[in-house]
C-alpha cells in the first residue's frame, strides 16, 4: 500500500512543480530529493528507523527491477533519448532493457549489451523484437574479466543494478557497513566496443551506463568513434566532468548537454560522422 501511495504522491508532487519551476529545473530538483517514484523522498529516509529502512530498500529494489519501464525513470535522460531516431541504438549496460524498451519504435535495430549474467537472462528475455541481447562486459580488451556483483551486499545499500569492473564501489559499501568484503566478485567475458560494433555501419546512438567503466568503454571505442553519431554516458566520477567534456571533443563531437547531475549527451554533425 506504501508503495502505491508514494507513485501517487510523485506524480503530484511532479504536476505541481512544472508550472512553477519548469520542466528542466523541476527534473533537476527531483533529482536530487526524489530520485523517482519507486523510492521514497530523501528526507523522509533519512528520519525512517533503520530496521524499517532496512525493510523498505529491500522491497524498493525488487520492485524496482521487476517495474522499471515507468516513465518516471531518470525522466531528464529519457526525455532526451526518446528525441532521438534513427536505425541503430546501442544500449551498454543495458541492465533489464528500460531503454531498449522504451527505445523501440525510435530505431530499426538495437544490440543491448548487459555483464552481469544474471540480468542478461532476464533481459533476453524481455528484449523487444529488434533487439538483440549480447552477455558481455564492454571494456577496452578482449577477453576474461573479473565482475564485481551487486546482489549480496544487503543492508540498506543492497542494489543489485550496481555491478562494476571496479571493486572500490563494492569496497566503498563495505566500510560503511563496517563488514569484510562480499564474496561476488565472477568472472565474466569483456570486448572492446570496436570489436562487437565491427560489422556495423554508421550507429546512431550509444547509452552507457556501466558503474564507473564508462572510460574503458572509451577507450575501446576508439576505431569506430568517427560512426558513433550520439552519445549519452552516465559519469560515476563527477570531479571529472571536465576531463569528460574535452574527451568528447577531442573525438569530434560540437558540445555538451548535462541532462542531470551525472548524465552528458553528445552530439557530432552528420558532416563530421564518418569523416
Amino acid at each position: 500500500m506504501l508503495f502505491e501511495v508514494n507513485r501517487s504522491m510523485y506524480t503530484l508532487v511532479r504536476v505541481a512543480l512544472r508550472p512553477l519551476l519548469g520542466k528542466k529545473k523541476r527534473d533537476n530538483l527531483l533529482e536530487r530529493i526524489w530520485p523517482c517514484s519507486y523510492d521514497l523522498p530523501k528526507p523522509v529516509l533519512a528520519f525512517m528507523p533503520r530496521s524499517v529502512r532496512k525493510q523498505w530498500f529491500r522491497y524498493y529494489h525488487y520492485r524496482l527491477w521487476a517495474q522499471m519501464l515507468d516513465e518516471s525513470w531518470e525522466p531528464s535522460t529519457m526525455n532526451y533519448l526518446t528525441s532521438i531516431r534513427g536505425k541503430l541504438f546501442v544500449d551498454v549496460g543495458a541492465n533489464l532493457g528500460v531503454y531498449c524498451a522504451k527505445l523501440q519504435k525510435n530505431f530499426e535495430r538495437t544490440i543491448a549489451i548487459e555483464a552481469d549474467p544474471i540480468f542478461y537472462e532476464k533481459l533476453s528475455k524481455r528484449a523487444p523484437i529488434n533487439c538483440k541481447a549480447i552477455n558481455l562486459a564492454v571494456s577496452n580488451i578482449e577477453g576474461a574479466v573479473n565482475f564485481y556483483a551487486a546482489t549480496d551486499l544487503g543492508e540498506e545499500d543492497f542494489n543489485p543494478g550496481l555491478g562494476t569492473l571496479f571493486p572500490p564501489i563494492s569496497q566503498e559499501w563495505n566500510r560503511k557497513l563496517n563488514r569484510k568484503p562480499a564474496s561476488n566478485m565472477i568472472e565474466v567475458r569483456a570486448a572492446p566496443l570496436s570489436r562487437i560494433l565491427a560489422n556495423e555501419g554508421d550507429i546512431d546512438l550509444v547509452k552507457v551506463d556501466v558503474e564507473g567503466a564508462e572510460w574503458l568503454v572509451l577507450e575501446g571505442a576508439e576505431p569506430i568513434m568517427k560512426r558513433i553519431k550520439n552519445w549519452v554516458i552516465e559519469l560515476h566520477q563527477l570531479s571529472r566532468k571536465h576531463e569528460l567534456e574535452a574527451r568528447m571533443k577531442g573525438y569530434g563531437y560540437e558540445g555538451v548537454e548535462w541532462l542531470d547531475t551525472d548524465h552528458a549527451a553528445f552530439h557530432k554533425s552528420e558532416a563530421n560522422v564518418a569523416n
